[in-house]
């Protein structure tokens, strides 16, 4: 019969606040001392197990919040426990290890919180889990949520948002470095700022922590997939009604959103007579519904539209549209589709235009969750006649939008591509 000896040798002495996992595992080495020198023992299992109630008394449950659990010994005759967490009840907290007629005691102790607040919690909020395209940024933002002592939310802390320096990673937009750091609002949130996936394919993770306190860390499943794959085009959105341009024989006009029919915001810009210019616009947002089947994560290939005008003035016209979004991380659109309506004009031909969408900083893309958030503006430019506006009207009338994206292949082949325009 073999005898025993149990040897503290990790994780005795700590403290943590109630609520919280404790720093570090528990670590025993186990001797057999019939042997001269005494052998540790390779085979067999410890019990790491509470000797108080997990609800009334202080204690710290293990994995999956139980009391106890056995783990096995191996080289050297260690045997390591996962790491406990306090139970809601302050105090000191006794957990017995033991194996045959031998155990030894570690001592801990639940914390009350106390003091000004500080951070002392973080936890996952958004955007864990999500596919990324070769070259593309996150659909969903990755936020992390900082609390304090007492579990509130904790603002104004630092933290500090880490990408892999090999494989499957990414770099930050702003300075294209592997870290970047924002700070907590009032609700405790921090929001990882933009970056872009690199060209490596497979899972990684990405990694958060308090920047004055890396112990307070966690991590964000993430998986990038090829860029190529299948466009796919949405059935045309089609406003219902029109929007109305009234030209005075002056500078001041004025633009009625109700006649849009979508929900809609309207704004002046005066020009002055120096530059020969006049503009306003509208611009028309309500699409989210009919957005809905496109994928956060989906890259957006180009939009399509197609849209009648008339110019009832003496003066050149422009129409312009385009969809935009301040909130766009980094891909904007640079180039906006423009259509001449000839003056005093009824109704011209359908006109079909398309955007070009160009990326500032190398392999950005614009997700389908930009798209989802994004305006469509019109922008009506008219030129002044000696220096007063021309009287009359311009009527703009869109007749539909689609959108076209390209979803991840789930391999590296290129699929064939599908062109679809209205």
């Amino acid at each position: 019969m073999t005898t025993y000896r149990i040897d503290k040798t990790g994780g005795n002495g700590q403290s943590v606040q109630v609520g919280r996992q404790y720093a570090n595992n528990l670590q025993v080495q186990v001797f057999d001392i019939d042997t001269i020198p005494n052998t540790p023992i390779t085979n067999g299992s410890v019990q790491f197990q509470n000797t108080n109630n997990l609800v009334t008394q202080p204690a710290a449950t293990f994995a999956g919040g139980a009391g106890s659990e056995n783990q096995q010994l191996g080289a050297g005759g260690y045997a390591t426990s996962s790491r406990p967490t306090a139970n809601s009840v302050a105090g000191k907290v006794s957990i017995r290890c033991w194996i045959g007629g031998a155990q030894t005691i570690f001592t801990l102790t639940n914390k009350t919180p106390s003091g000004a607040p500080a951070a002392n919690g973080l936890g996952t909020g958004t955007g864990s889990g999500q596919v990324l395209l070769q070259g593309g940024g996150p659909g969903v933002p990755i936020t992390a949520i900082v609390t304090d002592q007492f579990d509130n939310p904790f603002p104004g802390a630092s933290v500090t948002f880490q990408l892999p320096s090999t494989g499957a990673s990414g770099t930050f937009t702003v300075g294209g470095g592997l870290t970047a750091t924002a700070t907590s609002d009032a609700s405790g949130i921090a929001t990882c700022p933009a970056f872009t996936a690199n060209s490596q394919l497979g899972p990684w993770q990405l990694t958060a922590f308090v920047t004055a306190d890396n112990t307070l860390a966690v991590t964000y499943d993430l998986n990038t997939n090829p860029s190529s794959g299948t466009e796919v085009c949405t059935a045309s959105l089609v406003p219902t009604t029109y929007a109305t341009f009234p030209r005075a024989g002056s500078t001041t006009t004025w633009i009625n959103p109700a006649n849009w029919g979508l929900n809609a915001n309207a704004t002046n810009f005066f020009g002055t007579t120096a530059f020969g210019e006049f503009s306003q616009y509208i611009i028309a947002s309500g699409f989210g519904a009919s957005l809905a089947a496109i994928p956060d994560a989906a890259e957006i290939t180009r939009i399509t539209y197609t849209q009648q005008a008339r110019n009832n003035t003496v003066a050149a016209s422009q129409l312009r549209i385009w969809p935009e979004n301040v909130g766009f991380a980094s891909p904007q659109l640079a180039t906006q589709a423009t259509y001449n309506p000839p003056t005093n004009n009824t109704f011209a031909v359908n006109t079909a235009n398309w955007t070009t969408f160009t990326t500032p900083n190398p392999g950005s893309k614009l997700l389908g969750a930009d798209v989802k958030s994004a305006n469509f503006r019109i922008v009506q430019y008219n030129t002044f006649t000696g220096g007063v506006l021309a009287s009359g009207q311009c009527d703009v009338k869109l007749l539909g939008i689609t959108i076209c994206y390209i979803v991840a292949a789930a391999g590296g082949a290129d699929p064939a591509t599908h062109v679809c325009e209205v």
